[in-house]
């Protein structure tokens, strides 16, 4: 086995709406690590994993890239080869070669007005080589071009559609079109805060037919009744994962394992299901969703963190696998009074990897990944995993090997 060292530098804060949980990461050289595991089985027979680690730093060129949201706003060309960035500060589209590992160049865009892409953003989805959606708010979505020119502004209340257009108390916080086409948009509606429904949909919005068709992806309203609300006006929903991969829209929820994707074809959602070996398949609540201070919804929050945490799913096109991340946190018994959410003591990464038809094949620890992961994505046969490392873009790439 070759050693390899990592020093790092954390710091744990909490988000959504209000809150986030981000980590810096500060390290020397990360050398190439080689290591085997073997699952028990218990219910099924699991193949072993080989894995490699190694890192990738990406030359900015002397330009500052906007990482400060963990390349939430980003996507990839068609052969993934290059990473677009959206800049928040100075309103520029980042284009990145992953293969040179440099900064190519910086487009920069209007931010104001009709053709503007505005200044704050809910949604970013590359879904062609000249083609991009851009959301700055909860109700529509343009479309722009590489340049920054506009080319179509999609209204989700427009009343010219048919079906179930979005309602007062909706909103759409995450949209994507399928790769190579502006038919069919998909986003998530919800119904979302501490006196509302917490209510969660998929819609499938046809341009060609003109018709908004929806989709029940929490059946059991386990979005509702893992949403943590006080009476002091703390609220926290799960976070839902909206995605393209292998040409397939994909929903999954932080605090189960369930995986929704919509089949173009007979035009419905299927649900992914699969047992954990190694991991709880959802978070267990201990509690009342509905506390009553800050101090308890924090507590709640944790409790929830030390069961398990599922990231999305990201496709590998030259293994043909979906994999996906998951995680337990461990945090001090008697954290300090001044610290309303403390640190994470311990972290447990463990990876699944599937087939294309959604088979487990095997899960696994990793050890080494024992840092918060905010945003990862899969290309060349590894997973590239984004890090912060004092304001330069770096990625850790973890390359899972099996039967071998």
């Amino acid at each position: 086995m070759i050693n390899w060292k990592l020093e790092r530098q954390s710091y744990l804060s909490f988000f959504y709406l209000y809150f986030s949980i981000m980590k810096k990461l500060a390290f020397g050289t990360l050398l190439m690590l080689f290591f085997s595991c073997q699952n028990k089985d218990k219910n099924q027979t699991l193949e072993p994993v080989n894995y490699s680690i190694d890192t990738v730093f990406i030359d900015s060129k002397g330009e500052i890239l906007d990482l400060k949201y963990n390349l939430v706003n980003s996507g990839f060309s068609n052969d993934k080869r290059t990473l677009y960035n959206l800049n928040h500060f100075d309103f520029s589209l980042e284009k990145i070669d992953l293969t040179q590992k440099e900064l190519i160049t910086k487009n920069y865009f209007q931010k104001n007005g009709p053709s503007g892409i505005g200044s704050s953003f809910t949604s970013f989805h590359v879904f062609s080589d000249n083609s991009f959606l851009i959301s700055n708010d909860f109700y529509s979505a343009k479309i722009f071009n590489h340049k920054g020119d506009f080319i179509k502004k999609i209204s989700l209340r427009d009343k010219k559609w048919k079906g179930e257009r979005l309602k007062e108390e909706e909103i759409s916080r995450k949209k994507i079109f399928l790769r190579n086409s502006t038919a069919r948009l998909f986003t998530i509606i919800s119904k979302e805060g501490p006196l509302k429904s917490n209510k969660v949909e998929l819609a499938v919005l046809d341009s060609d037919e003109g018709l908004i068709s929806r989709f029940n992806i929490d059946p059991e309203q386990k979005f509702k009744s893992h949403s943590l609300s006080s009476t002091d006006n703390h609220y926290m929903s799960p976070r839902i994962y909206l995605s393209e991969e292998n040409n397939l829209a994909l929903v999954s929820h932080e605090f189960t394992n369930e995986i929704y994707w919509f089949d173009n074809l007979s035009q419905e959602l299927q649900l992914v299901d699969y047992k954990s070996n190694l991991t709880p398949n959802e978070v267990e609540l201990k509690i009342n969703n509905h506390l009553g201070t800050k101090e308890e919804f924090f507590e709640g929050y944790m409790s929830m963190l030390s069961q398990i945490r599922f990231g999305p799913v990201t496709y590998d096109e030259l293994n043909e696998q979906y994999y996906r991340l998951s995680y337990q946190l461990e945090f001090e018994e008697s954290p300090s009074q001044n610290i309303a959410f403390p640190e994470a003591s311990k972290r447990k990464t463990f990876i699944t990897v599937f087939d294309k038809e959604f088979n487990v094949i095997t899960e696994a620890l990793i050890p080494e990944l024992d840092f918060i992961i905010t945003n990862y994505f899969a290309k060349d046969g590894k997973i590239w995993i984004f890090n912060n490392y004092n304001d330069e873009l770096v990625f850790i790439r973890l390359q899972i090997n099996i039967n071998e």
